[in-house]
């Protein structure tokens, strides 16, 4: 088949516990905020990624321009950081939430992969978008990959795929008028199914509402300044796409514990055993990590998303 006769419905989103081939990080810049410091506040962390990454993935990391590039590269080398693994893409941009605004990736039946782009306009049009938006087309012609622009705004962050036709999504991120104002709930259903490979499930209580309105996503993603151990939306969402797949809460993650004991199935997401989910903070946000046992590691010592 070639590339003007592919069409999304043949494609399907994989979970992200998938094996998968790269990471794609945006780094943090000065230009992002209209004060100093931004870039010193975070640049540490996204260099602490890169480095537990790099060895068991490649990263692929979008730097904002030509110095920024130089920069982050003589950082790298400065620091020790193999680069064999490493690439680095000029792209401008407006901040750092690769999951929101960069591509959601899938694949057909023979492996194909390409790259699905859903018209970010900065959570609403609370941010700056401009060159956000333009980040998948970007990154679809470095990689040669196929791209299918979808007819619906949506973040990344707001949506939660298994990979296996289940999905959970934030209603209040996609239903609203200041994403999609022209569409009801079925329509976007239909094409998150058309576009994503989501054929299955309670779509109703999956697009149940976040209790975060300015920044309402999925569990794994930030929601402005809330603690979801204070606001337990997301924790509560954790353990409803857990228990789609059989991992149940052995010890609730609570305030006072900060952390909760995971219970899986016999071979959850090619991983068997128990796994605790921790709460890691840094600063003001929060880093969910599911650590697993030496028996459960594959290619890394851990599995995290932020």
């Amino acid at each position: 088949m070639s590339r003007d006769e592919l069409a999304p419905g043949i494609f399907r989103a994989p979970a992200e516990w998938e094996p998968h081939e790269a990471v794609w990080l945006q780094w943090p810049s000065e230009s992002m905020r209209p004060y100093t410091g931004y870039q010193l506040k975070l640049e540490s962390t996204w260099l602490a990624m890169t480095r537990a990454m790099q060895s068991h993935v490649e990263v692929r990391i979008v730097v904002e321009d030509e110095p920024a590039r130089d920069r982050l590269d003589a950082q790298l080398r400065a620091l020790g950081i193999e680069t064999s693994n490493i690439s680095l893409h000029v792209i401008p941009l407006d901040d750092i939430w690769a999951r929101d605004n960069g591509p959601i990736f899938v694949l057909d039946a023979a492996g194909q992969v390409a790259v699905t782009h859903w018209n970010f306009n900065g959570w609403g049009g609370r941010s700056r978008f401009g060159r956000d938006a333009e980040v998948p087309v970007r990154i679809a012609k470095n990689l040669d990959l196929p791209i299918f622009n979808a007819p619906m705004i949506a973040e990344g962050g707001a949506i939660e795929i298994d990979g296996a036709g289940t999905f959970m999504a934030t209603k209040s991120s996609l239903v609203n008028p200041n994403r999609n104002p022209e569409m009801d709930q079925q329509a976007v259903e239909r094409v998150l199914g058309e576009y994503l490979g989501v054929r299955q499930g309670d779509h109703r209580r999956a697009l149940s509402r976040a209790g975060d309105r300015r920044h309402p996503h999925t569990h794994t993603h930030r929601g402005g300044r809330r603690d979801p151990l204070r606001h337990p939306t997301s924790t509560s969402r954790t353990a409803a796409f857990l228990n789609l797949h059989g991992w149940r809460f052995q010890q609730p993650l609570t305030p006072e514990n900060g952390s909760g004991t995971l219970v899986g199935p016999a071979r959850p997401a090619n991983r068997t055993g128990s796994a605790t989910l921790a709460v890691l903070r840094h600063q003001r946000s929060l880093d969910w990590s599911l650590s697993c046992s030496e028996s459960e590691r594959l290619n890394s010592s851990s599995y995290s998303e932020s």
